[in-house]
């Protein structure tokens, strides 16, 4: 029986000559590469979480659709893009933050698989959950230049460490009652300078904090200043709720379109439970 989209994944090992560790991964490739090979597409690397290590090859394409989804016929009719997955053999990186060989190994073979196919170097992008999301916060800090923005979901890193990213295009997903990511985000996006949304963006990640979105209104939990509560409620209309797979097609249009190259700056993303309502400030509209 064909399992869809991901049959359609092919399975390699890379082997890093700089760290001498072996990566299994698996690569989508644009149905049209072969007969149009002289056309630059982007990337988008998805790393799975640490439940999946030691897996089959495959593990990460049917965790979930950190991968899959950006391979799917109607995502790639739309935008053509190679999807590289990882399959990691170990733990790269925990809450100590101090990532294993794995981590610069996984950058490398980004660079390897660009190197090999007709890959555009300027729109590569990284995603991830949990340890995944953890990567993607580290890569961009230590190679500022490997990938062109990042979807961060769930995950988080140490806030003195963090100021690299301040240049970084990021959008956050993470849910308020994740009581490890949420306070972590919170705290790398707090100084965010945003492009042309300082106040905005500052305003919205303080009360975002405070107060949990209920009802399709704002629900005050705590003191806080009236002209900040009046700036959230003006923004709560833009607010865009979005599960993971529809969180995924709103960033494709805008990331994978060869019109718009990154995202501007950053986005704080929180939820409850059930559903995820991602703040709108600082995005293209």
């Amino acid at each position: 029986m064909k399992n869809l989209i991901v049959d359609d994944f092919r399975q390699f090992t890379f082997t890093d000559p700089a760290t001498k560790r072996t990566l299994k991964y698996n690569l989508f490739i644009p149905k049209g590469y072969d007969r149009d090979h002289h056309k630059s597409y982007p990337l988008v690397l998805f790393m799975h979480d640490a439940s999946m290590v030691n897996v089959a090859t495959e593990g990460p394409l049917v965790q979930g659709l950190g991968a899959v989804c950006w391979a799917s016929p109607e995502d790639q009719a739309r935008h053509e893009a190679f999807v590289l997955a990882p399959e990691y053999g170990a733990v790269v990186i925990d809450d100590d933050y101090e990532p294993s060989t794995l981590f610069d190994a996984t950058a490398n073979l980004v660079e390897s698989v660009t190197q090999q196919y007709s890959i555009d170097s300027n729109r590569r992008y990284t995603t991830g959950q949990s340890m995944g999301a953890m990567m993607s916060l580290g890569l961009n800090i230590r190679y500022p230049d490997l990938f062109a923005a990042a979807f961060i979901v769930a995950g988080q890193w140490p806030e003195a460490q963090a100021v690299p990213l301040a240049k970084k295009n990021l959008w956050i997903l993470v849910s308020a009652d994740d009581t490890k990511a949420c306070p972590g985000e919170q705290a790398i996006t707090r100084g965010h300078p945003g492009t042309g949304h300082e106040g905005q963006h500052r305003a919205v990640g303080r009360a975002v904090h405070r107060r949990r979105v209920s009802g399709g209104r704002p629900r005050h939990e705590g003191p806080a200043d009236p002209g900040e509560l009046r700036r959230v409620q003006d923004r709560h209309d833009r607010t865009v709720r979005l599960d993971h797979q529809r969180a995924h097609g709103y960033l494709a249009d805008r990331v994978l379109d060869p019109r718009h190259p990154g995202l501007d700056h950053a986005a704080v993303a929180v939820g409850g439970r059930a559903r995820v309502r991602v703040t709108s400030a600082g995005l293209r509209r």
